[in-house]
């Protein structure tokens, strides 16, 4: 055991060693967070809380519910954890901000959630259809959209692409607008949960500059294995709802922890660390 975890501990710090967050990163997610703050308070100012749903609930259930509901399933916190899993089980800065990040979008979600508990569009519009489960309460910010924001800000920190970036936050505002399409926010929910996303992505990367500049060992494998109990909850049921994407959820958590396997045993890899330019 002693000769396994000192070569975890190699591994780790090989890891850490070619991981380094981009330039600039906290400004643009800072900016990013108040650009979709001053779009959801225009929005308000406009028409209210419920501003802009019908036409836009009308143009998104043109494409087919199953996209929609793919997408909302992404942002659910089983299924995001389980991809952080599948997608970075060797990029432990990373994971070591998204820890931090998500802890400040889940005070900031919850917060407002259950402190406000404002009415979602099928609790006032009596003949919505709606995809997937039919919630009623605790609808602003959207949480689906906060943690698919949250994720991609604390993956953009690292990405050094242009197109990288741009395909992050696709992906999340997808996702957002999911949750438009199937029924359960209004566009201000989704643009505040943007917003909160993002912020909580730059509060993540500002603590783990402020406590330290990596994971220890000992803290990395606590993560790695707490992550784990992500994918586990899908296998026991826990799915987001959705339930004809049930089987590829289950081959998407059997993923992640094989991934997290992997992580924990390939302590033989030594490949070398990319140049610091390089792009993500």
């Amino acid at each position: 055991m002693n000769s396994w975890y000192r070569a975890f501990a190699a591994r780790l710090r090989h890891d850490l060693a070619r991981e380094r967050v981009r330039p600039g990163a906290g400004a643009w997610l800072l900016s990013g967070a108040l650009g979709f703050a001053l779009a959801a308070l225009g929005l308000w100012l406009q028409g209210g809380y419920h501003a802009a749903f019908t036409p836009l609930h009308t143009l998104l259930t043109r494409l087919p519910d199953d996209l929609w509901a793919l997408l909302s399933s992404l942002g659910y916190e089983n299924l995001a954890l389980t991809g952080v899993l599948v997608a970075a089980p060797r990029h432990p800065r990373f994971l070591w901000i998204l820890l931090w990040t998500a802890a400040v979008d889940l005070a900031f979600t919850q917060g407002l959630k259950y402190g406000l508990d404002l009415t979602r569009p099928p609790g006032v519009m009596a003949d919505l259809r709606v995809v997937g489960p039919h919630l009623v309460r605790h609808g602003f910010p959207s949480g689906h959209t906060g943690l698919a924001f949250a994720v991609a800000g604390s993956a953009l920190a690292f990405t050094r692409s242009a197109r990288g970036r741009a395909g992050w936050l696709l992906l999340a505002l997808g996702v957002g607008l999911s949750r438009v399409a199937v029924g359960v926010h209004w566009p201000l929910d989704v643009l505040v949960g943007a917003a909160g996303g993002l912020a909580s992505a730059w509060a993540g990367l500002r603590l783990t500059q402020r406590f330290g500049d990596g994971p220890t060992p000992a803290a990395t494998l606590a993560l790695l294995l707490l992550l784990a109990v992500f994918p586990l909850r899908i296998l026991n049921g826990q799915t987001g709802g959705f339930s004809p994407l049930d089987p590829l959820l289950h081959l998407l958590a059997l993923a992640g922890l094989g991934a997290t396997a992997a992580a924990l045993l390939s302590i033989g890899d030594r490949s070398p660390a990319p140049p610091t330019g390089a792009g993500g």
